[in-house]
This record gives C-alpha cells, sequence and structure tokens, in this order.
C-alpha cells in the first residue's frame, strides 16, 4: 500500500490535470489560421491600400462588420447598424493666388492653409507678416490670420508641407474661420501682399465599425480600438503603388477582431465592450473624434488601441509595449495581470516620438480616459512604414497571434472589473 500522504498528492494532481482540461485558458482559443486570413483580406492588393473615401475602404468596413456580426456582437445603443457613417466636410482646391511686393508668386512657392472654401486677404493689423528665421520653426505653422515669409534655405522642408497642403483638406464639426498664408521666398520684408484662394465643397462619408457585447454593468466600458484605414495608393516604387498596410494597421485591426472574437466566446462580461474599428486615422484621426462626441468619456473605465502589432518589438519575443506607460496606472495592471504568463508589456521604448499623442487614443486620453495604445513594432529600424513595402510577407503571424493572446491575458481584469484605473490628467 502506498503512504496516505501520497494518494493524497495523487488526488492532488487528478484534480488539477481535470482543472486545467475544463478550464478555458484565456487566449488559448485565438487561432492563427484566423488571424492569418483576416490579415491577408485587409491587406490584399484589391482594396487598394484602403486609402479614406474609396471602394476598398469601404469593402474593409464591411469586412470587419460581417467579422463582428458572426461573433455575435451587436451594434451601439441608440445605432440600428454596427457600421456607423457620418459625413466629413471636403475642401478640393481649385486655385489660389498670391502677388508679394507687386509680383506674382509661382502656385509652387504658396501654401494657404484653411477651412474656408474662399476668401481674399489683404495685410493689415490684423494680417501681420511674420518671417522666419534660418532654422524651420514648426510651430509658426500653428498661426492664423497671418503671412508667413520662409527662406528659401528651408525649401526642402516647405515642400512636404505643400504636398500636404496641395490636397484636399478635411473638416469635422465648425471650420475654423482662420488662414495661414505662407510663402517661400528670400523677400525679407512684405510692402503689400494680396492672396486669395478658391476651393470647391463636397460632404463625403466615412465609416466606423462599432461592435458591442453588452455586460453586467452597461454604465462601464471597456473599449478596444483599432483604425482600419492607410495610405491608399502613393507615388509607384518599381511599378507598385499600393500602400497595402499590413502592419498599419491591418495588424492592429486583425488583433481587434480576433479579441472579439474571443470575448464573445467567454460568455456576458462584467463591463461592456465596445470594438471600434477606425476610419480615417491616416488623414486626421476623424473616426475617433466622431465616436468621442457620441460616447460619455465618464463612462469608459478604460480604452486599449491597438497599432502595428505584425513585428517582434525591440524586447524580443512574446512582448509587447504601452504608449503613455508612465501617465496613468494602465500600465502597471497590465503588467500585474500578466506576471507568470510568459508575456511581457513594457513602457514605450520610443518617447522621443511622441506616440501617445499620435494615435486614436489621445482624444480619449485628453477627455480624462486611461487610453494608451498597444505595440509591437520596431519603428525605429522600420523601413516598410508608410510605404509600398508594409505587405504580409513581411511579418511574423505567428508573432501576431501571440501578441493577441497576450494582450487577451493582460486585459482580463479590466474585463471582469477586478481592476479600474485612475482617470488621466493630460495637461
Amino acid at each position: 500500500m502506498k503512504p496516505i500522504g501520497g494518494a493524497l498528492a495523487l488526488c492532488s494532481l487528478l484534480a488539477l490535470v481535470l482543472l486545467l482540461r475544463t478550464t478555458p485558458v484565456t487566449g488559448a482559443d485565438v487561432d492563427r489560421a484566423d488571424v492569418e486570413r483576416i490579415l491577408r483580406y485587409l491587406s490584399d492588393d484589391r482594396l487598394a491600400g484602403r486609402g479614406s473615401f474609396t471602394p476598398g475602404n469601404d469593402a474593409a468596413a464591411a469586412f470587419i462588420a460581417a467579422e463582428f456580426a458572426s461573433a455575435g456582437l451587436v451594434s451601439a445603443p441608440g445605432s440600428d447598424s454596427i457600421v456607423d457613417r457620418f459625413t466629413v466636410k471636403r475642401i478640393v482646391p481649385e486655385s489660389s493666388s498670391v502677388v508679394l511686393n507687386g509680383i506674382p508668386v509661382p502656385r509652387e512657392d504658396i501654401i494657404i492653409s484653411s477651412d474656408l472654401d474662399r476668401g481674399t486677404w489683404t495685410l493689415s493689423d490684423s494680417f501681420p507678416v511674420y518671417r522666419m528665421g534660418e532654422t524651420f520653426d514648426r510651430e509658426l505653422f500653428g498661426r492664423k490670420n497671418c503671412l508667413l515669409l520662409i527662406p528659401r534655405v528651408n525649401e526642402k522642408i516647405f515642400q512636404r508641407y505643400h504636398r500636404r497642403s496641395s490636397g484636399p483638406r478635411i473638416i469635422a464639426g465648425d471650420p475654423d474661420p482662420g488662414v495661414l498664408v505662407a510663402i517661400l521666398t528670400d523677400s525679407v520684408s512684405a510692402r503689400s501682399c494680396v492672396m486669395s484662394f478658391k476651393g470647391r465643397s463636397e460632404t463625403p462619408s466615412l465609416a466606423n465599425v462599432v461592435g458591442v457585447i453588452p455586460g453586467n454593468r452597461s454604465d462601464e466600458v471597456v473599449l478596444f480600438s483599432a483604425h482600419y484605414d492607410h495610405l491608399g495608393i502613393v507615388r509607384p516604387v518599381d511599378d507598385d503603388s499600393i500602400a497595402n498596410g499590413a502592419d498599419d494597421n491591418a495588424s492592429g485591426t486583425t488583433a481587434l477582431i480576433s479579441l472579439a472574437k474571443h470575448f464573445a466566446r467567454e460568455g456576458k462580461p462584467e463591463r461592456t465592450l465596445i470594438f471600434a474599428a477606425f476610419a480615417a486615422e491616416e488623414i486626421g484621426g476623424f473616426g475617433s473624434r466622431h465616436l468621442r462626441a457620441s460616447l460619455d468619456p465618464e463612462r469608459i473605465v478604460a480604452m486599449v488601441n491597438l497599432e502595428m502589432l505584425g513585428k517582434v518589438s525591440k524586447f524580443g519575443p512574446r512582448s509587447f509595449w504601452m504608449t503613455g506607460y508612465d501617465r496613468g496606472q494602465l500600465g502597471t495592471m497590465l503588467t500585474d495581470e500578466l506576471e507568470g504568463s510568459g508575456f511581457r508589456m513594457l513602457p514605450d521604448p520610443y518617447p522621443d516620438q511622441r506616440l501617445f499623442l499620435r494615435s486614436d487614443n489621445a482624444v480619449f486620453a485628453r477627455a480624462g480616459v486611461p487610453a494608451h495604445t498597444l505595440s509591437t513594432t520596431p519603428i525605429d529600424v522600420d523601413t516598410t512604414y508608410h510605404t509600398v513595402h508594409d505587405e504580409v510577407s513581411r511579418l511574423d503571424v505567428g508573432h501576431l497571434a501571440e501578441t493577441i493572446r497576450g494582450i487577451a491575458l493582460g486585459v482580463r481584469g479590466l474585463v471582469d472589473r477586478s481592476q479600474t484605473p485612475a482617470r488621466l490628467i493630460i495637461e
């Protein structure tokens, strides 16, 4: 006969084995094949880079909505659809002219930045002149109702700004009546100047895709998000003009869909979970701003935004990092949840990039929501970012699937209400 102590130990071991067999491991149901299927569809050439206001962008939205619906997600309260369409104002430049000191200025040397669709301006006390120094000063571009003279030593930077301003200008909400006129010139003064601009107003639509898993508490929300748009068609490189955006941000959108499926299978959560695929992040964050306007930020306990998760981080496999880690409590809470799991979450290793305020989480963070972005991108050495080379072949699908499992583990405390981070204060 075996000693009683050994029998008890054996029984305990058998009980543990049975428990492990019957208790699902959080995140274990994230299927690599499904992750790859979603990722490949969103970054396929047929979607032409998911540029805003394009058929490929609409196809991506429809695909995400179908994935949410098949997982059992429902539309947000007050909405009859998972696809939330909204309109913006778009000003398409048609003509502009500047006559400085009696001499017409070439159009390639002019930037007129305005939310208005037309106007004529002359120098006055309310429309002063500023001359930039030899060093390019980006803060001067934040001024309104002024003329800015930029020395030609800054021509390369000026041309980058010129390319951005030469396309349509997108406006949400009431237009700012101010105008900035910048001229690339070696003139040191403006004795006289007449400036005019004319554009065509349009009201195209964009679409967020928002699915909800209702929880036991409708007044406490955990918001998961990712932007699904990218750059669309860009300047050709070796006959390739499609910026597929596999990492940016088909990978984040794939993670969003996979997490939605995972938590839908988990049963009714304690807190209500909202999964938002944002439109138009690349052209100004219009999707996140639209959702922010329709949600009470006081109801949002936390926001986990997902960006560029398709490449192994500088910290190695099974690790991801959070923007704004030191600004609040959410980072340490997710880190605590991951203890002993084999996954690691670390602070943003690129603070000089100011990534915390460069993604869709920013508009919610400014409203006090503990809103942060999770990523794995080695952005300091990433040569495919915002290029035609950001394709599935450059990503590690196994890493992406593992990262999704890790995120599912890390957010357990938010979902089951065992963790509640303090509100953020953004100065």
